[in-house]
């Protein structure tokens, strides 16, 4: 009863993450380019550049990262339980 749930809201969870994953992809080719360097030393008051820090991204990137060894890990431990 309480892991039927689990299951139906990390499918929807999966989903909802598969349709934007693209978003990352693309952000994930911005970082480093021309284009964001050329934005990040911008000194525009009226440009919004929050998603530019390079802390920001770098961090974002290492969590994403981490995630995969998360899934690698469950998807792992899923299987073996077949």
């Amino acid at each position: 009863d309480s892991f039927k749930p689990r299951i139906n809201a990390l499918v929807e969870a999966i989903d909802d993450f598969q349709k934007h994953y693209e978003d990352y992809v693309k952000l994930r080719e911005f970082y480093g380019s021309e284009d964001w360097f050329r934005l990040s030393e911008q000194t525009e008051n009226n440009l919004k550049c929050g998603v530019l820090s390079e802390d920001q991204l770098f961090d974002f990137i290492g969590e994403h990262n981490e995630l995969v060894g998360q899934f690698l890990d469950m998807s792992s431990q899923m299987y073996r339980h077949l």
